[in-house]
């Protein structure tokens, strides 16, 4: 199988790119996933993320012993699954404070500060990506935010912009249903036949390895196909032009 493009993961970095890239017809995408298809039930089930904890869906990393805590290792959730770790997290939506952008343009340049980000927040919240207010917040939310504002922070929405202050977190859901940026930039697009997704493509082969005499190619071997909506099994994958792994791709072994 040949390819312009090929796009390892498909979390959130992964399936916005695939998405982008497969939208030229002339350019030929495949995007492989190391986990399955987010057949989970408790990946659409908002009150039960926690259950995809240590799932076979987590990679169940744990993070280098931290000297300020003793030397203890953290465990620290990331999705393998199609959409990665929005597939697996909270689902809240926080884009953050106008002053922390602000700081980075004081030491990555000026079009890094919030009024030149703000756009691009506009653009993901009004677009494919549904942006939700919680459906069933904890009645100690709404007391601890009227505590707030009894010693005179202020209390506002999600939707606002945030100086300062508090507010009760958006989430990524739609119509009571996590919304992964695989349901929102993925799966929609899987139509386009310049496009091929394969997923559990770890599980098959084991590991990736480069094809034997072929710089520019990946094997997986041929006694499991993988997981994916009508797309062919066995082979090797290669790619013409780029090579974009993205966010968890890039991992030590």
């Amino acid at each position: 199988m040949d390819c312009d493009y090929l796009v390892v993961g498909t979390g959130s970095a992964g399936s916005v790119v695939a998405n982008r890239l497969s939208a030229d017809p002339n350019s030929r995408v495949v995007v492989i996933e190391a986990g399955p298809m987010d057949t989970d039930k408790f990946i659409h089930i908002p009150a039960a993320f926690s259950k995809l904890f240590r799932s076979p869906v987590d990679w169940d990393y744990l993070t280098e012993p931290q000297k300020d805590v003793g030397g203890r290792e953290i465990y620290w959730p990331r999705g393998k699954v199609l959409g990665g770790s929005s597939s697996l997290n909270a689902m809240m939506w926080v884009p953050g404070f106008p002053a922390d952008y602000d700081e980075w343009a004081e030491h990555a340049g000026a079009e890094w500060d919030y009024a030149h980000l703000r756009p691009y927040f506009d653009r993901v919240e009004n677009a494919a990506l549904v942006i939700s207010p919680q459906r069933s917040p904890r009645s100690s939310t709404a007391a601890w935010l009227r505590a707030a504002e009894q010693v005179g922070y202020r209390v506002t929405t999600p939707g606002a912009p945030m100086l300062d202050g508090f507010c009760q977190t958006a989430v990524t859901q739609r119509r009571g249903a996590r919304w992964s940026c695989a349901d929102a930039y993925l799966k929609p697009v899987l139509f386009r036949r310049n496009l091929t997704l394969l997923t559990k493509l770890l599980r098959a082969a084991g590991d990736l390895r480069k094809h034997p005499g072929d710089r520019s190619g990946v094997r997986r071997r041929r006694r499991s196909p993988p997981d994916g909506p009508g797309r062919p099994g066995g082979g090797v994958v290669r790619r013409r032009g780029e090579y974009t792994p993205v966010a968890d791709a890039v991992r030590n072994r």
